[in-house]
């Protein structure tokens, strides 16, 4: 018997925050901030300007923060990331998890978030076709299929989180 096959219980999953992903987020958030301590210093009267200069950097910093991927968590009712917004449900079943660190080999960002806090969204994967990331790692790529299609999650403990998918759910790695 699994963590999970006890009713009720829950395996979580840290994340790692990678290199290429503490890079990015360093990059943009200087810009953003350093954006809105401009647009204060060398304030101008107008509402459009204030929106433009502080309030719209701030809210892009805001908005990619409560969308960051904090833990998976996998329990016999599904897969969950769990975010400073709270739970998303990716999959409540599962028919194949593979480990892939070239899965995002070719990708093409369709909608979503492309490198700060991490990377979300709706992207198009050469061999995987239309999937939903929820990575912050690169060199941890988990590709699942299930109910909800393709989805793309990097959990630092990557052999043991397949392995524990793939027993939960009934399927080969």
């Amino acid at each position: 018997m699994n963590a999970v096959d006890v009713p009720g219980s829950v395996a979580n999953f840290a994340v790692h925050y990678g290199g290429t992903l503490k890079l990015m987020t360093a990059i943009v958030v200087a810009v953003l901030l350093g954006m809105a301590i401009v647009g204060l210093v060398h304030y101008r009267n107008g509402a459009l300007y204030l929106l433009g200069m502080v309030a719209m950097p701030l809210a892009i910093l805001l908005g990619a923060f409560a969308c960051t991927v904090l833990r998976y968590e996998v329990s016999s009712a599904g897969i969950d990331v769990v975010r400073p917004i709270g739970r998303k449900r990716i999959a409540a079943t599962v028919t194949a998890i593979r480990a892939d660190n070239d899965a995002l080999k070719g990708a093409l960002r369709t909608f979503g978030n492309g490198g700060l806090f991490s990377f979300n969204g709706y992207y198009r994967l050469a061999n995987y076709g239309s999937c939903r990331l929820w990575v912050t790692d690169m060199s941890k790529l988990v590709v699942i299929h299930g109910d909800h299609g393709c989805v793309v999650v990097s959990p630092a403990e990557r052999a043991r989180f397949v392995a524990l998918v793939a027993q939960t759910y009934g399927v080969k790695p």
